[in-house]
């Protein structure tokens, strides 16, 4: 494949584990599959986790879904597409119905092509998500296993970038988010945060089965419980939330959103050598950790940034043209489903479209669209889902011709807090991204300063084209009449919120799953599990496989299994994880290269 022939791997790879004995315990750490299971084993309890299924199709028990619906043609539908299609019986049917006339949702590379100095040039814009972070450092989440998974299937090789200096605008001032500067502005509250969270802390991991995390609280109160009243702290969080996911942090769940540091501040490792994770993370190891995959993995330590020479919106064309080329895979585009209902009597799922042509049947339908548009669908059965909420984005691309017009700060770009004191934080302003200094350039693409720009709520297009040029010129000072192509876009319930409460919200629609479609109606995407690109590319491949091989404890038929309960972690060695290919710096390497 490509991405094997494009990796660098002469330095030989060795499929050895590591094995660590901690008070008669023994811990075996995941390495690369070849051809034998991996064990995962802490304590008394021996997990023995079988490899994935070989790919390519794969025989199955009769008692499988014949005819599999999906309901979303974005990026985890076309995921949880891609995977069924790799597992499923031959026969089995598989239709994708997309409302809109393209297909991978919020991912969309546009070309605009304009005349300069007498020769046509072509400038190329990311419309939505412009690039994938890198997961090389991080111990609690193993997505982009499925991402390296999928790109090896479509001959896709991305690049790793280093991303460069990130900024927050606070108060008028353009500040760079560096160790010196986070040190200079919450010393303060990081060293009373210190001294609370010892106070705080409940025990280690190991007595988690004794006592119970409190309960679920916002990002604002965590954050002025472990560190005090801050306004500077609550800038800082609100600009990292706000800016993103254009959250509000007294109300975004600290559970949910920041899983990690939640669990970390409460419980400490036993041993310093352990790290914790949700057990269905090691499992995706077992199923997906191949040479290939864990060296992408390993490549990806070059930077903190992941992207595409053509841009997002490969990644969709290429699934898209490779479903179209499987026979039984059918995308109905500019199909709109107006009802879900579920037939006891033939124990079927039947979908009705807009276009008012008689329902279809299936065996297992699996939605991907935004959690209240399914509520929408099934008003009387899925109730728990009107609760849910989403953010609308207005999105603006810009492309001058002159260059550096964003210097002196170079970089990623900045972002804004909830209490900005700036006018235009009173409009919605989320954050300003440099794409000019952080994506890579199309080869034919003419020098030029390119920007991004997310304002929270919906915008007519010249509205939204006028309030970027009063921005840039009241933060960069940019010229209003500066020439420069400009493209504006409203993205509809783009980014749902996890609010407080979300994972009992969660449990409860997994029981209305369960009791009005008997299971046979599942969910998957960012409004349920994970925000962003890669943790909906990890949705679609959980729910795909459990289609096919069902027992994954973490997804179960309604795809909301993890809620039901606690979230179940497991031990690991943190050196073990370097065998993932993760980098995993000892302590005292981690503490000087933070300072530095």
């Amino acid at each position: 494949m490509l991405c094997n022939k494009a990796l660098h791997r002469s330095h030989g790879i060795t499929a050895a584990a590591a094995h660590t004995r901690v008070a008669s315990r023994t811990l075996m750490t995941a390495a690369p599959r070849k051809s034998r299971p991996t064990c995962l084993t802490y304590g008394a309890t021996s997990a023995c986790l079988l490899h994935a299924r070989r790919r390519g199709l794969a025989t199955h028990a009769s008692s499988e879904p014949q005819s599999i619906a999906v309901i979303g043609g974005g990026i985890t539908g076309l995921t949880t597409a891609h995977f069924l299609a790799k597992s499923v019986p031959v026969g089995t049917k598989i239709t994708v119905y997309e409302a809109s006339d393209r297909i991978g949702g919020w991912l969309d590379t546009q070309k605009v092509e304009f005349e300069q100095n007498g020769q046509k040039s072509v400038v190329q814009f990311e419309r939505g998500p412009r690039t994938l972070r890198s997961y090389a450092r991080d111990t609690w989440k193993m997505d982009d296993l499925v991402l390296f998974t999928l790109l090896n299937d479509l001959d896709i090789m991305p690049s790793f970038r280093p991303g460069g200096t990130r900024y927050v605008r606070i108060d008028g001032n353009i500040t760079a988010v560096t160790p010196k500067n986070m040190i200079k502005l919450l010393w303060k509250p990081m060293l009373k945060g210190f001294w609370r969270m010892k106070r705080n802390r409940l025990g280690t991991f190991a007595d988690r089965s004794d006592k119970r995390l409190p309960k679920d609280m916002s990002v604002g109160e965590f954050l002025r419980m472990a560190a005090g009243e801050s306004r500077t702290v609550d800038q800082f969080a609100s600009a990292v939330l706000h800016g993103i996911w254009g959250g509000d942090i007294d109300r975004l769940s600290m559970q949910s959103v920041m899983p990690k540091p939640w669990h970390n501040y409460w419980l400490k490792e036993p041993l310093p050598h352990l790290a914790h994770l949700p057990a269905h993370e090691l499992a995706l190891v077992t199923q997906l950790l191949t040479e290939e995959v864990r060296d992408m993995v390993k490549l990806s330590h070059q930077g903190a940034l992941i992207a595409f020479p053509e841009g997002m919106g490969s990644i969709p064309k290429a699934m898209a043209k490779s479903l179209r080329d499987k026979p039984n895979v059918e995308i109905k585009l500019g199909q709109s489903i107006s009802k879900v209902e579920f037939d006891s009597a033939a124990r079927k799922v039947m979908l009705s479209t807009a276009d008012g042509a008689s329902p279809a049947a299936y065996d297992k339908v699996i939605s991907t669209i935004n959690s209240k548009h399914l509520f929408r669908l099934a008003p009387k059965h899925l109730p728990a889902l009107a609760s849910t909420e989403s953010v609308t984005i207005t999105a603006v691309n810009v492309w001058y011709p002159k260059e550096g017009l964003n210097h002196p700060y170079q970089g990623l770009g900045y972002l804004l807090p909830r209490h900005d004191n700036s006018s235009n934080d009173l409009d919605g302003l989320l954050g300003v991204f440099f794409d000019s200094d952080a994506l890579p350039k199309p080869f034919d693409e003419p020098n030029g300063t390119k920007m991004f720009v997310l304002m929270k709520g919906t915008y007519a297009e010249e509205d939204a084209k006028a309030k970027v040029r009063e921005i840039l010129h009241d933060h960069l000072g940019i010229d209003p009449d500066e020439r420069c192509i400009m493209l504006a876009r409203t993205n509809k319930d783009c980014i749902p919120q996890h609010h407080v409460g979300h994972r009992e919200l969660m449990a409860r629609a997994d029981g209305e799953l369960s009791a009005a479609f008997n299971g046979q109606l599942a969910v998957a995407g960012p409004s349920y599990s994970a925000v962003g690109v890669v943790g909906s590319m990890r949705a679609g491949y959980d729910m795909a496989t459990q289609v096919t091989d069902p027992g994954k404890a973490a997804v179960g038929d309604t795809g909301l299994a993890r809620f039901r309960g606690d979230e179940k972690l497991q031990a690991v060695d943190r050196h073990g994880l370097q065998g993932v290919g993760r980098l995993i710096p000892d302590r005292v390497s981690k503490i000087v290269q933070w300072l530095r």
